[in-house]
């Protein structure tokens, strides 16, 4: 079995302080008027789970924040969710009130850290078994589980949550037979993993049928006259290379007497490249010389001019007392200032030498390199004028013959894209195949998978239906003709031949109560299932009135569970843990005696001191 959950305490806080309800018993009872906050109670423990709430505007007001202490499993912590501002996490607390860890709700920052709803199905030790579960691409959470321990006021004449009441929900199907050993967690992701695979085939089966659609609409996609057409076009290329290939070779022949005019050009151009890289060398050359002397230049000045600032603090130097010959930078007075400035005129004069020999190099090598030009394009044009004459009358030819080569090739590559589809259709029929092959052996997995819980299938259900029976007999509905069950596939019940929204309001209601009563007198009494043994109810007497049929009608709601639970421990019965939470305007007082009450009124609501809460604020 999972786990337990056993509420010890809530707490709300206010601008007052912290307002705290014991809880730890095993039946608890809030009781009071309408709008004393007995609902909103119950909300205040689905928040801390991490659920939406519904609550009245009062809490949004004159809350600060919910709290709740618990035992779950053999863990004792505290939850705590603010009501304002930072909602979006729940601080997790040691007994003591010691901050443990800030649990997200949602992992939205991909840190990877534990959600609190991670944290809470770990907590009951659900996590293995419903790992493979998912809410369309998503996993299930607490909430999701919540819904078999948790009968809202608001659906509870209407539908049992979790489905919709046209519709049956498959996730709760598959949780339903999860928690009640009628599956293994094998079975979601096989079918998971099935559901995903039809969906290819089906992918494949429309993408197979466009295609074929397309090349039946032609005979021009027809794969064997393509083919056909493919060869006659690949010969007629080989034929147009072969002709282009002739002439070109007559025309080649026919330019041979230029030979020797094409290789005085190519010495022409070769002597034109390394007189154009002279030159070069002699303008980089040039270059490094003027670039010493701008350098010499800068230095010699520099050095006639007195220093003034110093380079290093930027301190004011005009008023120092130098000796005479002193460096105005190091102050340095062995150095002989006249002849490092003569040496520093001297090396200047000769980089200019430099610079002056260079420029004439320079413009030497341009020379030459732009007699080599000359000579080259000389050359070219007597091979052009005397090629010219010989290639003209066959220029047409050969521009002929090169036409229908490229033609050719054309035509080839649009024949090729014309094969593409049909490879494609090819690929596409394997992959049917094998998604198909996966399809059956899934099929055929599932179907083994399923047949081995049949057994334990049929027993779950035929316990369900016993105590569902019990139940309903039990509560002695109005006009109720004696055919109750559970449904083998929805798992939802049926009364009479209808499902509870095809009865009355109160018998909607009671219904509800009897179906979650029957989960929890199953695991208690059976002791297998991994459903936490927790149920909260939200006014399991809704729209049952208080004339005295209806105020006993009420009382057999009450003891069917009481009396089943009082008649185990009479009998020295062990039970497994369980707690049972309810609320509702009235208590029979047959059932008080039993049960830890929490009577609320308006003069004592579940927020003290409030005065006129739903009033416009100001």
């Amino acid at each position: 079995m999972a786990h337990s959950i056993r509420l010890l305490r809530y707490a709300v806080e206010t601008a007052a302080g912290w307002h705290s309800y014991a809880l730890d018993a095993n039946l608890v009872a809030l009781v009071g008027a309408v709008n004393t906050g007995k609902t909103t109670f119950f909300e205040g423990v689905s928040y801390t789970l991490g659920s939406t709430p519904k609550w009245p505007v009062a809490m949004d007001r004159y809350v600060h924040r919910v709290e709740i202490e618990v035992l779950l499993g053999g863990q004792h912590v505290r939850l705590r969710r603010n009501v304002r501002g930072r909602t979006g996490q729940v601080e997790l607390l040691e007994p003591d009130g010691t901050l443990s860890e800030i649990l997200p709700l949602k992992d939205a920052d991909e840190t990877g850290r534990t959600t609190l709803s991670q944290w809470l199905l770990e907590g009951v030790g659900l996590s293995r078994l419903l790992a493979t579960a998912r809410r369309g691409s998503k996993p299930v959470t607490f909430a999701d589980l919540l819904d078999f321990m948790y009968v809202r006021q608001l659906t509870i004449d209407q539908k049992i949550a979790g489905h919709s009441v046209d519709r049956p929900s498959t996730l709760r199907q598959t949780l339903f037979e999860l928690l009640f050993g009628m599956s293994t967690p094998e079975l979601p992701a096989l079918e998971a993993e099935l559901s995903a695979v039809k969906a290819t085939v089906r992918q494949l089966t429309q993408d197979q049928a466009s295609i074929s659609t397309f090349l039946n609409a032609s005979t021009a996609t027809n794969l064997d006259a393509i083919h056909a057409e493919i060869t006659r076009a690949t010969e007629a290329r080989e034929a147009a290379e072969r002709r282009l290939k002739v002439i070109e070779t007559e025309l080649t022949a026919l330019t041979g007497a230029a030979d020797p005019l094409r290789a005085a050009l190519r010495q022409a151009s070769e002597e034109a490249e390394a007189a154009h890289r002279r030159a070069s060398s002699a303008r980089r050359t040039l270059d490094d010389s003027e670039g010493s002397v701008d350098q010499l230049r800068k230095r010699l000045e520099k050095a006639g001019k007195p220093v003034v600032q110093c380079s290093h603090c930027s301190a004011d130097l005009t008023r120092r007392t130098l000796p005479a010959g002193a460096c105005p930078q190091c102050t340095e007075t062995q150095t002989d200032l006249a002849a490092a400035l003569a040496t520093l005129q001297r090396h200047l004069d000769a980089a200019r030498d430099r610079v002056v020999r260079g420029q004439a190099r320079v413009a030497e090598a341009e020379k030459e390199a732009a007699t080599a030009d000359a000579h080259v394009a000389d050359l070219q044009q007597r091979l052009d004028e005397s090629t010219r004459q010989l290639i003209a009358p066959h220029a047409d030819q050969l521009a002929s013959a090169r036409a229908a080569v490229a033609e050719t090739i054309t035509r080839l590559q649009g024949l090729e894209r014309l094969v593409e589809p049909h490879r494609r259709l090819r690929t596409l029929a394997e992959e049917l195949r094998e998604a198909e092959e996966r399809r059956t052996e899934l099929t055929e997995a599932r179907k083994d998978l399923i047949a081995s819980y049949a057994v334990r299938r049929g027993d779950v259900m035929d316990s369900l239906n016993d105590i569902f029976v019990d139940v309903v007999e039990e509560m002695d509905l109005p006009w109720y003709a004696g055919d109750a069950r559970i449904d083998r596939d929805t798992y939802l019940p049926i009364v009479d031949g209808q499902g509870i929204d095809r009865h009355g309001g109160g018998t909607r209601a009671a219904l509800a109560v009897g179906y979650h009563v029957t989960l929890l007198r199953y695991l208690l009494t059976n002791r297998v299932g991994d459903l936490p043994a927790f149920l909260m109810i939200d006014s399991p007497t809704k729209n049952i009135g208080s004339n005295p049929w209806d105020s006993r009608f009420a009382q057999r709601i009450y003891s069917s569970f009481v009396d089943f639970v009082s008649a185990r421990a009479g009998a020295g019965i062990t039970t497994a843990p369980f707690q049972v939470l309810v609320a509702d305007n009235d208590l029979p007082t047959s059932v008080r005696k039993h049960v830890l009450v929490h009577d609320f009124d308006h003069d004592r609501p579940l927020i003290p001191g409030l005065s006129n809460p739903h009033a416009a604020q100001q």
